[in-house]
């Protein structure tokens, strides 16, 4: 048995669904994607796209900070690749030019990318990039239009990158998954596969019904005491 959804969350996916629409065909689209030296560290490379996929930029950032080696394997880089590499001012530079406000800019996880990106800032005495106009991050936006409601949580359930990516075309050139490039590539797909015209939302969660121990009954329709006693 599955439960319709709340008003509330059909509201937010149809919200999601056509906001994933518009951003497919904005002629303002910029995509990023970032690698990172560790999950809570900073900026190591940064990718820029356009709508087209044409690539605006394209770095990898110099730190003085160790990389993870998990990030190591992740992304492909090592810190003597960094070596002689622009430094996050450099990067803040041109990404502030390339992400200015009036550009729908769109990433996957934007609280992660965000968090990220004021850290660089930080470490180096510079100004927080303005993140006002971001649209929401796209994980959020499949989320809400593809994912499943949990009625127990009240909430769309977290659809990840790997479950994103089902059925998803990806270029013929697409970079390997894990590199800055690579998971721009990917992010774009996906708007563009999540834009097409298909089903807008996964089948609600299903309600399970405990049966009363006693009665046997369901639990929203028992009447007795538990032992089966009125």
């Amino acid at each position: 048995m599955t439960a319709a959804l709340p008003d509330a969350a059909t509201h937010r996916v149809q919200r999601a669904d056509q906001k994933i629409r518009e951003l497919a065909g904005s002629p303002n689209l910029r995509v990023l994607e970032i690698s990172t030296n560790d999950l809570g560290g900073v900026p190591i490379a940064a990718v820029v796209l356009d709508g087209q996929g044409e690539v605006l930029y394209e770095t990898l950032i110099r730190t003085e900070l160790p990389i993870d080696p998990g990030a190591q394997a992740v992304h492909g880089i090592s810190g003597t690749m960094l070596l002689g590499e622009p430094s996050f001012a450099e990067a803040h530079e041109v990404l502030g030019r390339l992400l200015a406000p009036g550009l729908d800019v769109l990433v996957w996880a934007a609280p992660f990318i965000q968090a990220s990106l004021n850290r660089g800032a930080a470490a180096e005495g510079l100004p927080r990039l303005p993140f006002r106009h971001w649209q929401p991050g796209l994980q959020i936006l499949v989320t809400e239009a593809h994912g499943t409601y949990s009625h127990r949580r009240f909430d769309f359930l977290d659809v990840s990158r790997r479950k994103a990516l089902d059925g998803v075309t990806l270029p013929g050139d697409a970079a390997p998954e894990g590199t800055a490039l690579g998971n721009a590539q990917r992010t774009l797909a996906m708007l563009r596969h999540y834009a097409g015209d298909r089903a807008a939302v996964q089948e609600p969660e299903p309600v399970v019904e405990v049966a009363c121990p006693g009665c046997g009954a369901p639990e929203s329709l028992c009447e007795c005491d538990g032992q089966g006693r009125a």
